[in-house]
């Protein structure tokens, strides 16, 4: 086997189209990448070399991710392992963790160093404003509470991009809320979907409530000592209430009218308090995003 000179990845993923993402953004930054489209090849390739840590999807033509942290941990291997859980469950991800995989919420980094991960390693939110400079707008440890909302509302005519989101990657929105919500100290954390949205309000609570299940939101999360609880609030199909001053006033159970800024929401936004808004892809791409950046901070 080659050893290891600098930070390598292996990536395991049947979509072309999304190791080909994954290619653009790691290689640009430097990572040195290989990918695989299946169990048996993600075999052959880790046979012949060692990595620093792999990504590897839940779902997989001939077999699971899990197949492939099972083999890591019976042949002794140090590589890390992130196992996207997207299209499973909230017992696939305990699974996964039983197994290897890697859980940012209880490896040695501190808040400090999680926050400004998160500034560094996000893109573009709504309207092109650059997300992590977005999140340094909240108070730090200011004694009140802060609120994190999705806006899920997905109003503009034509637009279902959100709807397939919520409806097939349920677990992925709330594992970045979740995530979310630790970074910004905030214990109380609300998706505000669309009203004409009603069968993914169903998807999205069965949801929530597996994740509460396997002891991924309550009390005490993981035994990290957070708590957090996610709630599904249904507008009533107000075009308006896309825009944000708008959505905290429906979901304050006012009328959605735009407020007048400033104060910006991060300063006084729902009930008065620091709030942040992002956007459901913005959250969905969030857990893999971050949890690479921690896996190299962690163990580098």
């Amino acid at each position: 086997m080659s050893s290891l000179n600098h930070f390598s990845l292996l990536v395991i993923d049947d979509e072309p189209d999304l190791r080909t993402l994954y290619e653009l953004t790691l290689l640009r930054e430097g990572y040195d990448l290989e990918t695989a489209g299946s169990v048996d090849e993600a075999l052959l390739r880790l046979q012949d070399r060692s990595y620093s840590a792999i990504i590897t999807d839940m779902r997989l033509p001939d077999g699971s991710g899990l197949d492939l942290l099972r083999w890591l941990e019976k042949n002794g291997r140090r590589e890390k392992a992130i196992v996207i859980t997207a299209y499973g469950s909230a017992e696939n991800a305990v699974e996964a963790l039983k197994a290897g995989a890697y859980d940012y919420l209880t490896k040695p980094v501190d808040l400090k160093q999680f926050r400004a991960v998160i500034a560094s390693a996000l893109g573009r939110g709504g309207a092109g404003f650059p997300t992590g400079v977005k999140w340094s707008f909240m108070p730090k440890e200011d004694g009140k509470p802060h609120y994190l909302v999705c806006n899920a509302d997905e109003s503009e005519p034509g637009t279902y991009k959100d709807r397939y989101l919520m409806e097939f990657l349920p677990h992925l929105l709330i594992e970045g809320l979740i995530v979310s919500s630790f970074a910004l100290g905030s214990h109380c954390t609300y998706i505000y979907i669309r009203g004409e949205y009603a069968w993914i309000v169903d998807i999205l609570e069965h949801a929530i409530q597996e994740a509460r299940d396997n002891g991924f939101l309550g009390n005490n999360i993981l035994g990290t000592g957070f708590d957090c609880e996610i709630y599904v609030h249904r507008g009533a199909g107000a075009y308006i209430c896309g825009e944000e001053t708008a959505l905290l006033e429906s979901l304050e159970g006012k009328r959605g009218n735009p407020r007048i800024k400033p104060p910006f929401p991060a300063i006084a936004g729902l009930y008065g308090a620091a709030t942040l808004k992002p956007t459901t892809l913005v959250l969905q791409s969030f857990p893999a995003t971050v949890a690479l950046i921690l896996v190299w901070l962690a163990y580098s």
